[in-house]
């Protein structure tokens, strides 16, 4: 089963195509010196038991769980500041929502 700490826990999600797509965005090819790096996420962070739920819905399959609590040193909140690749790349998350983005997980995990 998946462990999953109590509480909100938001995590910011984003399609695995994104790296290239922000980047080919900017007309440059990977590790062209000098770079600069980008953090890219949608900039709205889920919560495990949300991202799990929505798994759940997406592939209509059940998802064991076992409740724990945080361990010491897991951080309260990770999502991602994509405000440089927006203003510097005029880049924005092709797939925002989480349910898309994990229904593209699933239907890749499917064809394998």
């Amino acid at each position: 089963g998946v462990s999953a700490s109590k509480g909100p826990f938001p995590i910011d999600f984003s399609m695995g195509s994104v790296p290239f797509e922000a980047h080919s965005s900017k007309g440059r090819v990977p590790f062209e010196a000098p770079f600069e790096a980008y953090n890219l996420g949608t900039g709205k962070g889920h919560s495990v038991l949300e991202v799990i739920e929505t798994a759940q819905r997406v592939t209509g399959r059940p998802i064991k769980l076992v409740m724990k609590p945080r361990r010491p040193g897991d951080p309260a909140v990770a999502y991602a500041d994509a405000s440089l690749a927006r203003r510097e790349l005029g880049w924005t998350p092709r797939y925002p929502a989480l349910e898309t983005i994990l229904g593209h997980a699933w239907a890749w995990m499917q064809s394998r």
